[in-house]
């Protein structure tokens, strides 16, 4: 039997406890204590004034975050049962809220989903500044190699600017791309930042909303971040070529974080990053269903599954990293 109909097996027992099942109330529910404290971030300010800025940048930092996250669950799908009834969340989630353009996003993240960490194939693993793999450092020029000597101890500041360069590329990609829907996109994404400027600078001095502004970008960039990098930094990485079956590369890439419903709650289910990527169409709220039978599965069939805490995450990325880093200034063998 191969990984293939191992795979079809596993699908068939998912479908078989109902956990495709849609859960649109929940996410409802998402939205709007989400919005609430958007609202009540700005409410904050206007009441209080500009004295506990700060503290309203980080509860807009929680609340934009969990839109962003049911923004990615309606990208797959996994929140209704139509296609237009995602697009119809995902757009005013990521496009007008977050002002970082929805399509954009999923055209680069369905590329990551159908081959994760799979070298020319992955866009998630090709940042500018860091090497995943030893493999990389033979594409970074002579001149960046002593940056990455060092990119264990700069990879997690460096994602603070994430949100930054997430709306620099909206930005290009709405300037040079055409696509269906796109003017909605144009519409939505200058109204974010009509919006959202012209509050902070009616409730606050400009010294104050810019602080409050690259706090609240910082933070944000930095708890995506945090969430995103366990899922597949410092897992194994393929070359190009190399054609593992859909199940191992699924679930061999990525690792899952052990916690409760808090740790699930502030990690968008992203924490179960192997039934997530196995199965994207699952509403979060199954994932932890669905890890009772996949884990033993994938032990049944012979496929690694990882899972640890968060900082055992963080640990082993910073490890991994640090490892490549070193063979950034290991000699090359001489060729006889």
């Amino acid at each position: 039997m191969t990984h293939a109909d191992d795979y079809r097996r596993l699908r068939t027992r998912i479908a078989a406890e109902r956990l495709f099942e849609k859960t649109p109330a929940i996410y409802m529910f998402i939205v709007v204590l989400s919005l609430i404290g958007v609202a009540g971030s700005f409410l904050m300010l206007t009441v209080l004034g500009g004295r506990l800025w700060p503290l309203a940048s980080v509860i807009i930092m929680i609340a934009y975050s969990q839109l962003g996250f049911v923004g990615h669950d309606s990208g797959h799908r996994s929140v209704f049962r139509s296609n237009r009834a995602n697009d119809i969340l995902g757009y005013p989630t990521w496009s007008l809220l977050l002002g970082i353009s929805y399509r954009w996003w999923f055209r680069k993240h369905n590329a990551h989903h159908g081959r994760p960490n799979e070298m020319g194939a992955d866009p998630d693993i090709d940042y500018p500044l860091v090497a995943m793999a030893a493999e990389q450092l033979e594409s970074v020029p002579k001149a960046l190699r002593l940056a990455i000597r060092f990119q264990a101890y700069y990879f997690y500041p460096i994602l603070g600017f994430m949100i930054f360069m997430m709306r620099l590329r909206t930005f290009i990609h709405l300037l040079t791309t055409k696509y269906q829907g796109r003017w909605i996109e144009v519409l939505l994404v200058p109204l974010h930042f009509v919006i959202y400027l012209g509050l902070l600078l009616t409730i606050l001095e400009p010294a104050q909303a810019i602080g409050f502004i690259v706090a609240h970008h910082i933070l944000m960039g930095f708890y995506f971040g945090v969430v995103f990098a366990p899922n597949h930094v410092g897992m194994p990485i393929f070359r190009e070529g190399q054609r593992p079956s859909f199940l191992q590369q699924q679930v061999e890439t990525a690792r899952n974080i052990r916690g409760g419903v808090w740790l699930a709650y502030f990690y968008g289910g992203l924490n179960y990053q192997i039934e997530h990527h196995l199965f994207p169409l699952l509403p979060r709220f199954r994932l932890a269903r669905a890890r009772e039978i996949i884990r033993p599965f994938c032990k049944e069939v012979g496929v690694i599954y990882q899972e640890t805490s968060v900082f055992g995450a963080l640990r082993d990325i910073a490890v991994s990293l640090n490892d490549v880093a070193r063979l950034a200034f290991k000699p090359k063998p001489v060729s006889s």
